[in-house]
């Protein structure tokens, strides 16, 4: 299995470069506010595995994609074939970006922790972009 850092790489400075484990950086993540509330995306390197992915039973309910504007990646919604409905900017568009957004457990031998899952991460993890996932 590859890294997820090995598949794709992130701008320089977004993420600490000492490997942590999971105990290590949720006390890190403690120590910020904004990463508690949710205000401030936190980027830490971790040695881990996944232990658990989720997987909708009711594919109709929830996904592991969701339909993005092209324009602005916020959510639309498909009105009829091939028109789209994008909640943010109010417009209707032709086409819509299928983009990750599932969740996954990590571990490692001081604890698990569940994370999120989006975009180029999401393609990164399975393998293949939402364009296709979506097909299966």
């Amino acid at each position: 299995m590859k890294a997820l850092s090995q598949v794709r790489e992130k701008s320089s400075g977004d993420k600490p470069s000492d490997v942590m484990t999971i105990q290590e950086m949720v006390d890190a993540a403690k120590e910020d506010e904004e990463v508690l509330s949710g205000a401030k995306a936190a980027y830490f390197t971790v040695n881990c595995f996944c232990s658990w992915v989720f997987v909708p039973t009711d594919l109709l309910e929830r996904q592991m994609y969701y339909l993005a504007c092209p324009a602005n990646k916020k959510k639309m919604i498909e009105e009829s074939e091939g028109r789209y409905f994008c909640e943010s900017d109010g417009k209707y568009y032709d086409t819509a970006d299928r983009t990750y957004n599932f969740s996954i457990k990590i571990s490692d031998f001081t604890g698990t922790v569940a994370v999120s899952i989006f975009g180029a991460d999401g393609a990164a993890f399975t393998g293949m972009p939402a364009s296709e996932f979506s097909k299966i």
